[in-house]
């Protein structure tokens, strides 16, 4: 919301780039050590597919005429897969939303907002 009230691209139309992991992709693959590569890949469909299910349910929020959201789904690193995505579209900001984790909680788990607001090169909006 707070990016819908700060920004205004001139065609209506907000970048919406969700970074997903598929959550124990690794202990799966151990436990069916002859899976097949066709099911890795199945199993990453249905993270994409859940992920962008629920990206869709939470901008459905704040749909308003003259808004339009344009969702990509990108399987990775968020620290890693934000930046790139700034860097390849030419963004001119970022709007990211954060937690708000402790420091002994950023320090254990990391931060994808601290993070980009280290290294990105566009202006950044955190909430």
């Amino acid at each position: 919301s707070l990016a819908l009230r700060v920004a205004s691209p001139t065609d209506g139309v907000f970048d919406v780039v969700h970074v997903f992991e598929t959550p124990n992709e690794m202990l799966y693959r151990s436990r069916h050590m002859n899976l097949a590569p066709e099911a890795v890949l199945a199993y990453r469909r249905e993270c994409k597919q859940a992920a962008r299910a629920k990206v869709e349910a939470a901008l459905a929020r704040f749909e308003r005429p003259g808004v339009r959201f344009r969702v990509s789904m990108r399987l990775g690193d968020p620290r890693v897969a934000v930046l790139k995505e700034a860097r390849r579209r030419g963004a001119d900001l970022l709007a990211l939303g954060t937690r708000g984790r402790s420091n002994l909680g950023r320090m254990l788990l990391g931060s994808v907002a601290s993070e980009v607001l280290r290294t990105a090169t566009c202006d950044i909006l955190v909430a």
